[in-house]
């Protein structure tokens, strides 16, 4: 049988760095081929040249058998190969509908027809179980809300082969089980799926092969049930990982206090009400909850950001109510923020000066310190934090993702924090990065820090956290023991149900 896409031998080089080393990889009619591997491993790269987005030096595309000659996104629109990015392609002033039918807009004579394309799009997402507001302004939504935006960008455009960069990433339980069921479905109906994935039980339960990459190679391409779980991670990491171990019963005394918080309207119009928390020394109190119900508010609230209207906040008993940014983190707050590109790094400054903004050395006097004294003090981070980097003043955006986030993490965990805040922390790493990021979470809290663990992958909370807070519209709704409560139970509670 002729596969529905086809690389054969694609190579590509940035100067010395070989990305994709003669890679073969295919994808059949009626199949869901997962593509996984580290970051860095070539897997964007290859996708690069599936789409347009990268020319390979070496190696060819075939749709259907035929040669393909694929230099713009555009031609492989025309193909039929729809991407869904990870990092997201939207103009945020229009709105959902708008969005998905851009550049396909549905007309009344020469007028765009708005009234068919919101009722189009509703359509949609009741027949994939995406839920948007067709009329809502994309600038309002949530992360995971503007993933789902993406994907049903895609299937608006009814491609045959469909690329899925980390869908679920960002979704609840339910929400990606409906995802994968789609996807099911998209493949009986003879449509090609490429998924490429970081969750190795999703890779499990749909996919029907998997091609595993390292270092720019195909290193495993096999059918899933000749596979284990503990296989595949071996060969997505070269080696056998094992998983982070709470110190769960080792606490000390109170240290943050959350009593009937309320906040006003957030980036969504939404509001926290009531909201009562307390976290001990060396504990780990996951969030739960469908993004935008009041995640990125409670972290605002706590970072200063967002007005508290009434209620309490205190850490080690003293107040942080109206205090600004810089004096809650003075006072020994961190906070490992969701988006590491647009907030939490300067893309295009060097790994030195990420690692201080808003932090300085003990050594320094007046606000000042030698560039020399930086930089080594960045070396040590970049050694201890394993940040594959040639040195400090590499730019940042010149790093993997997996390492973007270590640069966060060194820079926050670094300062020593007290309360540590960590707002999806290993959205979008692979397997080796999400284990060393978890590795540094366990870590800060074994040295004493309470940690916020606020997180839409609901097996990283039941892993590491020891208590759950579900949060639904801006209201705590439960709060379990982890080792009590299964993430079935979970699911139930983030819907309202």
């Amino acid at each position: 049988m002729t596969p529905l896409l086809a690389c054969q031998g694609i190579t590509k080089r940035y100067g010395a760095i070989l990305a994709n080393d003669r890679v073969d990889f295919d994808v059949n009619h009626g199949e869901i081929h997962a593509l996984v591997g580290e970051n860095g491993a070539g897997k964007s790269t290859l996708v690069g040249c599936i789409y347009g987005l990268v020319e390979p030096d070496e190696g060819e595309v075939r749709v259907d058998g035929i040669p393909a000659a694929i230099r713009h996104p555009k031609d492989a629109l025309a193909l039929g190969i729809g991407l869904v990015q990870q990092h997201f392609v939207l103009v945020p002033p229009l709105s959902v509908a708008e969005n998905i039918v851009l550049g396909a807009e549905p007309r009344w004579g020469i007028d765009f027809d708005r009234r068919k394309a919101e009722q189009d799009v509703a359509d949609l997402c009741e027949k994939f179980g995406l839920d948007l507001d067709p009329s809502e302004k994309v600038e309002r939504l949530s992360v995971g809300e503007r993933q789902r935006v993406e994907i049903a960008k895609v299937l608006y455009r009814k491609a045959q082969i469909l690329i899925l960069d980390e869908p679920t990433a960002v979704l609840t339980p339910h929400e990606s089980r409906s995802l994968l069921e789609n996807l099911v479905r998209l493949k009986e109906q003879g449509l090609a799926v490429v998924l490429i994935t970081h969750r190795i039980p999703e890779t499990l339960s749909v996919a029907d092969r998997v091609t595993v990459m390292r270092r720019g190679r195909v290193v495993l391409c096999r059918e899933i049930k000749d596979l284990s779980a503990e296989q595949l991670a071996e060969a997505i990491v070269g080696e056998s990982l094992s998983h982070p171990v709470g110190a769960r019963g080792t606490y000390g005394g109170s240290l943050v206090e959350i009593h009937e918080l309320d906040t006003v309207s957030g980036t969504r119009g939404l509001a926290l009400k009531g909201i009562s928390l307390s976290l001990r020394e060396g504990e780990v109190l996951g969030i739960a909850g469908v993004s935008g119900n009041g995640q990125q508010e409670l972290v605002d609230a706590l970072l200063g950001l967002l007005p508290i209207t009434s209620g309490t906040y205190t850490l080690g008993g003293k107040s942080l109510v109206g205090r600004s940014t810089g004096e809650i983190r003075r006072k020994g707050v961190a906070c490992i923020l969701q988006d590491r590109q647009s907030q939490g790094l300067l893309l295009g400054s060097s790994i030195t000066e990420n690692l201080f903004l808003g932090r300085s050395l003990p050594e320094e006097r007046w606000g000042w310190v030698s560039k020399e004294a930086r930089n080594e003090s960045a070396r040590e981070r970049i050694v201890s934090y394993e940040i594959a980097a040639p040195g400090p003043e590499t730019p940042v955006a010149a790093l993997s993702g997996g390492h973007q986030q270590r640069v966060v993490a060194a820079r926050e965990l670094g300062s020593l924090p007290r309360f540590l805040i960590a707002h999806d922390p290993t959205r979008g790493l692979d397997v080796r990065a999400a284990a060393r990021v978890r590795q540094m979470l366990i870590r800060s809290s074994v040295s004493g820090a309470a940690v916020l663990l606020i997180s839409s992958d609901l097996d990283e909370i039941l892993t590491l956290a020891d208590r759950v807070a579900v949060l639904y519209d801006g209201r705590i709704r439960a709060i379990y023991g982890t080792e009590e409560v299964s993430a079935e139970e979970l699911g139930r509670a983030m819907t309202g149900a």
